[in-house]
């Protein structure tokens, strides 16, 4: 292979090499981002059984169409050495008649034979050392790929070392709707303290009632934790 055919590979290579990368951050960003946009929803509203079924058989059905129309025809993307010569012949006027022949020449026997052959695959080997094919790669497209996954999945592990118990109960219901895990019960309490001031040292009786718009097996399967603060004269704590 010959000086100006390892260099149009080894564009190949990373044309091929970006956009896979730009697939597969994609897919790993949107997946994460559906499954938080999900499961945050779900903490508000407590989605059922049944819409949560729907939801993931649609996001299956979309996921599937995705990766049909654009993921699996940007995977597939194998432009070939002749290809990538003519696109870099359309931004780089030096290159412009010689590339893609000299290409075609090099891959046939002609080349070692034929006066017009060598005469072109020099006119190309010496115009290529005069121009920076590589800056006309389109790497944003990946980097941003890249980026979002990353800012996804770390989104993900923050979520997990603030709260693994809920970051847990929300993925389990969006992955797994059939499954009978259950957010943990959040009531109205209402405080029943009257007392605003007390003698040092003298024993207060904290009380709360439930609110009565609620299940009622949550309010007996539910305990509450209170926090009392109390304030002496000059303010302190």
């Amino acid at each position: 292979m010959s000086q100006i055919s390892q260099h149009i590979s080894i564009l190949r290579r990373r044309i091929i090499a970006l956009h896979r990368i730009r697939a597969v951050a994609f897919s790993v960003a949107t997946t994460c981002l559906f499954v938080a946009a999900c499961a945050t929803i779900d903490y508000f509203v407590h989605w059922p059984i049944a819409a949560r079924f729907i939801i993931l058989f649609a996001a299956i059905i979309a996921a599937q169409k995705i990766f049909k129309h654009w993921l699996q025809p940007l995977w597939n993307q194998t432009p070939t050495q002749t290809s990538v010569a003519i696109r870099i012949e359309e931004v780089e006027p030096s290159l412009r008649g010689v590339l893609a022949s000299a290409i075609d020449f090099e891959s046939s026997s002609t080349q070692t034979n034929n006066p017009l052959a060598i005469s072109v695959v020099e006119r190309a080997t010496l115009a290529w050392k005069k121009v920076q094919p590589n800056k006309h790669i389109r790497r944003l497209p990946a980097i941003y790929a890249t980026c979002s996954m990353f800012v996804m999945v770390g989104m993900w592990l923050l979520s997990f070392y603030i709260s693994e118990k809920y970051t847990s109960i929300g993925l389990v219901r969006t992955m797994v709707p059939w499954s009978q895990t259950e957010w943990p019960p959040q009531l109205l309490i209402h405080p029943e303290i009257s007392i605003t001031h007390v003698a040092k040292g003298e024993t207060i009786m904290l009380r709360a009632r439930a609110d009565e718009n609620q299940e009622t097996h949550k309010i007996n399967t539910t305990r509450v934790s209170a926090i009392c603060e109390t304030q002496s004269k000059n303010g302190t704590i």
